[in-house]
C-alpha cells in the first residue's frame, strides 16, 4: 500500500470543505505510483470543479519541490511521468498575487 499526504492552502480549501489535508491510500503491489493517480483521486473526492481549479490556477509541489506538469493534458493524465513513493507529500499551491 502507498500513502500519499496531500495538503491544501488558501482558496483550495473551499473545495475540500475546509479540510487542510488528506492521506490518500493506494492499494498496489508496486513500489511507486504516478502523480496522475493522485490528481484523479482528488477529482473523484472533491469533484470536477476542484480538478479544474488545480489545473488552471495552482502549482503542485512534491516533497518541497515544485513540479513541472503538462497542463494541456486531461486532468487524470497530468503527471503521468512523475513518480511518487510511499509517504511522499503533495502540496496544492494556490495562486499568488502581488501588489
Amino acid at each position: 500500500m502507498i500513502n500519499i499526504s496531500v495538503e491544501y492552502f488558501g482558496p483550495a480549501k473551499k473545495f475540500t470543505n475546509g479540510r487542510s489535508s488528506d492521506v490518500l491510500k493506494f492499494n498496489t503491489s508496486s513500489q511507486a505510483i504516478h502523480l496522475h493517480k493522485v490528481l484523479c483521486k482528488l477529482g473523484e473526492l472533491y469533484g470536477d470543479e476542484f480538478s479544474q481549479f488545480i489545473v488552471k490556477n495552482c502549482g503542485i509541489a512534491s516533497n518541497e519541490e515544485y513540479l513541472n506538469v503538462n497542463r494541456e493534458a486531461n486532468f487524470c493524465d497530468i503527471g503521468g511521468d512523475i513518480t511518487l513513493h510511499d509517504a511522499d507529500d503533495i502540496v496544492i499551491v494556490p495562486p499568488v498575487s502581488s501588489g
